[in-house]
């Protein structure tokens, strides 16, 4: 049984993963989820209920409604799991942050669906890393989800400030259609896009594709694997399988690159000198 339906979902900004995917010239054969397939339902009292998507929908459905709100006071006063602990199940950890109720009812019915394995032995750590990390952490998962957002947004607030300080002395005069002066700021290297090529000069595909919830490829997703192995073969690269990078030494000379000793799957092991790695 086979289905053609996308299922991976792009992390971070879509866009870069689509100007990949664009960059291989894939768009041909790309597939992206409609945008109905955020809306979820569940099986639930004898009908199909409608997975909360906002905190007002989260306070009318029959799903969360029956839910005490007294489960989010159990996880912000949540003690972080022992240094000791290496992992626990699912159903014991969400169950220890928000309760019984909602990791039989929400957790068990999607991560169940999800993974087609029983929530009891499914692994918390592995299925839920973040949330691990920041019950590792803070203890408690919502607090530590505030924290490091606003952790996130005040690097970025300084990272921005920085760019346009930098960006100051790269300002220069351009003559605009209408004859009269505009200003023109360049900024090299401090872009949120590679090569900093700005939103605006984005193909109609990558500003389209960048939004979906996942992806996916008419032949599957060995098709971007394929497509990446032939572009950097015909780039002139070397790739080697079934081989382990032992370590990386600086180049004889102080010349350019780094000399690299490989493990080969039948123990042998070679020192090479790599441009770029």
């Amino acid at each position: 049984m086979t289905a053609r339906l996308p299922h991976c979902r792009p992390k971070g900004d879509g866009r870069l993963a689509m100007r990949l995917i664009e960059d291989l010239g894939l768009q041909s054969t790309t597939l992206t989820a409609s945008p109905s397939s955020n809306t979820r339902y569940l099986w639930y009292q004898g009908r199909l209920q409608r997975l909360p998507s906002s905190l007002l929908t989260a306070l009318t459905s029959p799903l969360t409604r029956s839910v005490p709100w007294s489960v989010l006071v159990k996880d912000v006063l949540s003690a972080p799991a022992p240094t000791t602990a290496q992992d626990q199940s699912l159903h014991e950890f969400m169950s220890r942050h928000y309760g019984r109720q909602v990791a039989d009812v929400l957790v068990d019915a999607m991560m169940s669906g999800i993974y087609a394995g029983d929530v009891r032995q499914l692994s918390a750590r592995s299925v839920l890393p973040a949330l691990w990390r920041l019950d590792k952490e803070h203890g408690s998962t919502l607090l530590g989800g505030v924290r490091s957002w606003l952790r996130a947004r005040a690097g970025a607030q300084a990272s921005s400030a920085a760019a346009i300080r930098t960006s100051g002395s790269g300002s220069h005069n351009v003559r605009g259609n209408d004859g009269g002066a505009a200003q023109q700021s360049v900024q090299r290297g401090g872009g949120r896009f590679p090569d900093d090529v700005p939103p605006t000069t984005e193909s109609a595909f990558v500003r389209r594709a960048g939004k979906a919830s996942s992806v996916s490829f008419i032949g599957g997703m060995r098709t971007l694997i394929q497509a990446l192995q032939k572009s950097c073969t015909e780039a002139g690269a070397r790739i080697q399988l079934r081989t382990e990078l032992e370590c990386i030494l600086p180049s004889h000379g102080g010349e350019r690159g780094v000399r690299c000793r490989f493990r080969s799957a039948d123990g042998s092991t070679r020192l090479e000198e790599v441009e770029h790695l």
